[in-house]
């Protein structure tokens, strides 16, 4: 497979795996003709939840500094201006967070999840349109500033802390872990590698973007009011007595089937259909939902030390 073939490479090169690019001939992730998609399932625990995925450039080969820290910092944040706080303020969400969803030597998914309430998965479409206006904020934003911004320098700064104070772990996962970050990254970067960061390539940042629209967006919704096609008993479904086919006994259709495939492997019910053109419409433009919602970047965090030197008691 590729991640094979880029091993062999790099190690015939002497180079380091995660820096050798993906080969140009890959297929994507879903076929372009295909996007934007709406996926459903109905999970067997209370879950309400909605996901917005995008697949953007493979990131592993700038694993010194990943675009993809700094849009996870931005959309995930919590603070007063974020998604979250607007979602939270109009009683639509419980959780969020950003990131990506799949990483691989040859495929790179960035997500953005939330869990939503009662109320917030009514206005599901809502909660997308904010989360889409905080993305054209981020678009229309100079990349310069994005990229070499206090974000970056204060995510920078955290991170160095976390490494130089890490807690020890087992030395069965200390070798293990090891073991795979030296094939990844080689000897010299193996303990700092993902754990530091360095300066941002902010036309990277502007790449990453790029990508996240309505036009290319998966959706994932999962909600227990989702409906699997009927079920019949000893191969009797067709009418109902007293009314017509497909019924329900009083003369009235069944509603369609939300879920109307069925998982390969499982047989889990799901459904996979386009985006609604309507709703991919209304994400690409203001609405009175985000134009009423006060959405800025993180404001400068104060707390952030500059000096760990311990205070004699």
């Amino acid at each position: 497979g590729a991640n094979a073939s880029a091993s062999a490479s790099a190690s015939a090169a002497g180079g380091i795996v995660a820096d050798m690019p993906p080969p140009a001939d890959l297929p994507p992730f879903i076929a372009p003709e295909k996007l934007p998609r709406l996926i459903k399932f109905g999970p067997l625990r209370e879950i309400r939840r909605l996901q917005l995925l995008w697949e953007v450039p493979v990131v592993r080969p700038h694993w010194r500094a990943p675009p993809t820290r700094l849009l996870s910092h931005l959309l995930g944040h919590e603070g007063e201006g974020s998604v979250f706080a607007t979602l939270q303020d109009r009683g639509w969400a419980t959780a969020l967070s950003a990131g990506e969803r799949v990483e691989q030597a040859d495929t790179c998914v960035f997500q953005v999840r939330v869990e939503l309430t009662v109320e917030g998965e009514r206005h599901w479409e809502d909660v997308g349109a904010v989360i889409f206006a905080y993305v054209r904020m981020l678009q229309a934003a100079p990349v310069d500033e994005l990229a070499n911004s206090y974000h970056w320098d204060e995510m920078a700064t955290m991170a160095d802390i976390s490494f130089e104070n890490a807690e020890r772990t087992s030395a069965l996962d200390t070798a293990n872990g090891l073991c795979k970050r030296l094939h990844l990254y080689g000897g010299e970067d193996v303990l700092t590698a993902g754990r530091r960061l360095e300066a941002l390539d902010s036309s990277l940042v502007a790449g990453y973007l790029e990508r996240m629209t309505p036009e290319s967006v998966i959706v994932i919704r999962a909600s227990q009011t989702f409906k699997a096609p009927t079920e019949t008993k000893d191969g009797e479904g067709g009418a109902a007595e007293g009314g017509e086919a497909g019924g329900t006994g009083e003369g009235e259709a069944e509603p369609e089937a939300e879920l109307n495939q069925t998982e390969r492997w499982y047989s889990v019910p799901y459904g996979d259909d386009p985006l609604n053109a309507e709703v991919v419409k209304s994400w690409g433009a203001d609405t009175p939902t985000t134009t009423s919602a006060t959405l800025h970047l993180p404001a400068v965090n104060p707390y952030i030390p500059d000096d760990l030197t311990l205070v004699a008691g």
